[in-house]
């Protein structure tokens, strides 16, 4: 587990949250929680509405789409992107 201190560094350099005060960042620093996922596991499946808004710690994520037999790659995430970000608004 990451301790408080060191996710409030990772989340201080996330521009989504640049400009918040250290109490703020703590906050929710202390709200988050962590997911490890295998290479090529399944984070959230076409069509289903989200429910959790995801920050990269460390790795990558790919977002792929199937129209038809083809899947084609919509977007790319590395460390400090996030994603997911819509669901926090429902």
């Amino acid at each position: 587990m990451i301790p408080t201190a060191q996710r409030v560094e990772f989340i201080r350099k996330i521009h989504l949250f640049r400009g918040l005060k250290d109490e703020d960042l703590t906050a929710i620093a202390e709200k988050l929680e962590e997911c490890m996922f295998a290479p090529g596991e399944e984070v959230f499946h076409q069509g289903v509405e989200g429910d959790r808004f995801f920050i990269i710690y460390s790795g990558k994520v790919r977002v792929l789409r199937q129209d038809g037999g083809k899947q084609r790659e919509l977007a790319g995430f590395v460390d400090y992107d996030y994603f997911g970000e819509s669901s926090l608004l429902n």
